[in-house]
């Protein structure tokens, strides 16, 4: 095993029971010989089961709670009640020692500023986002300013069609003095063709 854990331990007695219930005792050639493969496979399922007892747990102790844990609680259990520990814990309500653990992290000094300056760390992280995403939105406005001064720049070009038309009635009036001009079309084999 590669880390410390806590075996289920009915699955390693389900497989002592099935390797009880389909091995015999004794080998099937000779009653008085005992069958010995099958105490091997009930020792490698045991020895399977006490290897996680090798392995240390990767926890950092931490001082307050083994304190509460080992003086704090027994001590204050047998005062209060006469009864001892062991049956208060049977009783214990969840409830209550989640606000008594709470309410000794909040007196903790040392544990206060951790979480202050992980509150901290968070908070300057999620500024930094937010400054970021201001200038994100900033660079995403002013890039539609420009797509619309772009499109309307083409509307207004598209749009100077009574422009174009006067230039070329005064170009016209230019090449052509004493003529009169007059709008007209005719259809070809290709569709419909404007003049003047």
């Amino acid at each position: 095993f590669s880390s410390a854990g806590i075996p289920h331990i009915h699955v390693f007695l389900k497989e002592l029971r099935q390797v009880e219930e389909e091995e015999e005792n004794f080998v099937k050639d000779n009653s008085s010989l005992i069958n010995m493969s099958k105490h091997a496979m009930k020792a490698a399922v045991v020895s399977q089961f006490f290897a996680y007892k090798n392995i240390p747990y990767s926890f950092e102790p931490v001082e307050w709670v083994k304190n509460y844990i080992s003086s704090d609680i027994p001590r204050l259990a047998s005062f209060r009640s006469g009864i001892s520990f062991v049956d208060q814990f049977k009783t214990l309500d969840p409830q209550k020692v989640k606000a008594s653990i709470k309410s000794q992290i909040t007196e903790d000094p040392e544990v206060r500023a951790q979480l202050a300056s992980l509150l901290r760390g968070s908070l300057k992280e999620q500024l930094d986002e937010e400054s970021k995403l201001e200038g994100l939105y900033a660079q995403l406005t002013e890039f539609k300013q420009s797509m619309r001064n772009e499109i309307q720049n083409i509307y207004d070009a598209l749009d100077q069609k009574e422009a174009i038309k006067d230039k070329v009635n005064l170009i016209l009036q230019e090449k052509f003095p004493n003529s009169a001009v007059e709008e007209w079309s005719s259809e070809d084999q290709e569709g419909f063709v404007y003049g003047w």
